[in-house]
């Protein structure tokens, strides 16, 4: 029973849709802490796809993120996209979210749950979104490392479906107190369309705190 749990979960990392391509995602950001509760993040990202060779999307995002105790915390943001088409069409769009994040530490683990409210809008375009990441962190002992692993559901709630799945194993590393950087490798599929995407995307971030 154990060893049938353990290939369900592993299935959709697995299983073989008809379109594939690897990206690149980049992204560089400036955080500001106000207080011990209150922080704010300004992020500046690109990313490439087909294999690396176009650019699907830029965007300027800024987050900010309430602490409210050790365990929970809020987030609100806004982004400003600029998405290209394979036929390099344009189209800017906004995009609104809210997450309510909980934490928990267990030892050298840190477990966190988080949920996301999301409208984006557009000419002629608009989705809502509510999106569940589940994920853990490992603090590895006498190193600055902490290796994370998550999982993300994407639910449209115009088409009251399920159409995204995300896995992430990611590791940041400080170089000092003002620097971090980040990377992480993703696999994301798409659900409930006729001809399913899957991604395989190398993400690499630079963050600077003030």
């Amino acid at each position: 029973m154990k060893r049938l749990s353990f290939i369900f979960f592993l299935f959709p990392l697995l299983s073989f849709t008809q379109t594939e391509d690897f990206q690149l995602w980049s992204s560089a950001s400036i955080n500001y802490s106000v207080n011990k509760k209150l922080e704010f993040k300004l992020t500046e990202s690109l990313r490439l796809r087909e294999n690396v060779s176009l650019i699907s999307r830029q965007f300027s995002q800024l987050r900010s993120t309430y602490k409210i105790n050790k365990s929970f915390r809020l987030n609100a943001g806004y982004r400003f996209l600029r998405t290209i088409s394979i036929e390099k069409q344009t189209n800017l769009r906004h995009r609104f979210y809210f997450d309510i994040i909980k934490r928990k530490k267990i030892k050298r683990i840190r477990v966190f749950s988080r949920l996301r409210s999301q409208y984006q809008t557009g000419i002629n375009y608009n989705e809502f979104y509510t999106r569940v990441k589940l994920g853990a962190l490992y603090n590895i002992r006498k190193t600055p490392f902490d290796p994370e692993f998550s999982s993300e559901i994407f639910f449209d709630n115009k088409k009251k479906q399920i159409d995204k799945l995300r896995y992430t194993l990611a590791l940041s590393f400080p170089f000092n107190k003002k620097i971090k950087s980040n990377i992480f490798y993703r696999i994301q599929t798409e659900k409930n369309i006729v001809n399913p995407n899957t991604f395989y995307i190398l993400g690499l971030g630079l963050e600077y705190n003030l």
